[in-house]
């Protein structure tokens, strides 16, 4: 999947290598990119793609299993600068990118190898800058079927919208009643005793479920809240 990203941000002649001993290196790319780090300042030269995943999903590179990954791959990438064979050097994972020590590790990656033009692409930007925009490679890799993001365009909302506005009359009755009992009924647990009985983190609902979901929802209210959509809020509150 991480090649396949690079397809679009390097070019079409990214190569890529089968599993097994990769010697610091899951993919290749030679030339001038498309896309990286900008169109206008383009990377070129020699790119070596290296990805790290992790079946935890509230891993960060903050992590000491990070730091040791890390101190391997630079031995790599030594010896891949012996051979001449790496000018610009991508590191993908799955993990959380925190500026200040995602910043640091990737400092220590350019003092110790030399490398100037190195990046560290971690869980956000793959998801909000790659596979958001590029929905073909989600459904390439089934990646739809695992996860419905809140991504809505205006378009969207208005239709769902006006959908409800029409459906309303005839599910009025059954709202009122379900708005009257959650109304009077108290048996409702706090947050934080719901949380653990779902096996939910504090750190996964912090960081997923507040941080990401919450605000969606309130990309919502914002385009409800502009003057030029106000008939769609009356429709919408009504």
């Amino acid at each position: 999947m991480v090649n396949t990203i690079c397809q679009t941000i390097l070019g079409t002649g990214v190569v890529s290598f089968a599993k097994g001993k990769d010697g610091g290196k899951d993919g290749r790319f030679i030339g001038t990119a498309q896309h990286f780090p900008s169109s206008n300042a383009p990377w070129s030269g020699k790119f070596i793609i290296q990805s790290k995943h992790t079946s935890t999903p509230t891993a960060s590179c903050s992590d000491s299993d990070f730091n040791t990954i890390v101190k391997d791959e630079i031995k790599k990438i030594q010896a891949l600068i012996e051979k001449d064979e790496v000018d610009n050097y991508l590191l993908f994972t799955n993990r959380k990118y925190t500026g200040v020590v995602g910043d640091e590790i990737r400092n220590r990656i350019i003092c110790e190898t030399g490398l100037q033009n190195v990046a560290i692409i971690g869980n956000e930007t793959i998801n909000n800058q790659y596979l958001n925009s590029h929905k073909n490679i989600v459904r390439q890799y089934g990646l739809n079927q695992l996860h419905i993001p809140f991504d809505f365009s205006d378009d969207e909302i208005k239709k769902i919208i006006l959908v409800f506005k029409y459906q309303l009359p005839v599910i009025s009755d059954e709202i009122k009643a379900a708005v009257n009992k959650l109304k009077y009924d108290y048996s409702h647990i706090e947050k934080d005793l719901k949380n653990q009985k779902n096996k939910l983190s504090v750190s996964y609902y912090q960081d997923e479920i507040l941080s990401k979901s919450l605000m969606e929802f309130q990309k919502i209210e914002a385009f409800l809240n502009n003057p030029i959509n106000s008939e769609l809020k009356d429709y919408y509150f009504d």
